[in-house]
């Protein structure tokens, strides 16, 4: 049975993610549209217009109105985390910790970095933004994995 992560913000749309490797927007205001992701198989994040969307491929920000694409950023040689959204920063993981500005960026050349943070390996689930806090799981050491708080 297929996968599909879907996320569904306070105005209604649907959005999906599935394993044909496209992102869809399939109801709610606006004319509906699908946009190629990579593979995806962590969550979507939404801010501010913008659908985040992270594979293999790297993590690309998608027009929630128009599917255009706004920018895509590599991010390493490891899947990526879901992204989270707060403070007026993206967070999300792959080889390293990344914190981008969300809404800037073109096209190829990405957003631009805000820090970026490497461990002994790579960052697990999450990360997870709360209270000012953000909390991820990463590689510290040799077979030595942590839940970090960082602030």
């Amino acid at each position: 049975m297929p996968r599909r992560q879907t996320v569904t913000p306070c105005t209604s749309p649907a959005w999906t993610a599935s394993p044909t490797r496209s992102a869809t927007r399939d109801r709610g205001p606006g004319r509906p549209w699908t946009v190629d992701t990579g593979w995806t198989r962590v969550g979507l994040g939404l801010d501010s217009g913008l659908l985040f969307a992270g594979s293999a491929n790297g993590l690309r920000a998608v027009d929630t109105d128009s599917g255009e694409r706004r920018w895509t950023h590599d991010l390493g040689d490891w899947s990526v985390t879901a992204p989270a959204v707060g403070r007026d920063t993206l967070f999300v993981g792959g080889d390293r910790l990344w914190a981008l500005d969300p809404t800037e960026g073109g096209g190829d050349a990405g957003p631009p970095v805000r820090f970026e943070r490497s461990f002994h390996g790579r960052v697990g689930p999450g990360p997870v933004l709360d209270d000012g806090t953000l909390y991820v799981v990463a590689e510290t050491g040799e077979e030595t994995t942590h839940l970090l708080a960082l602030s």
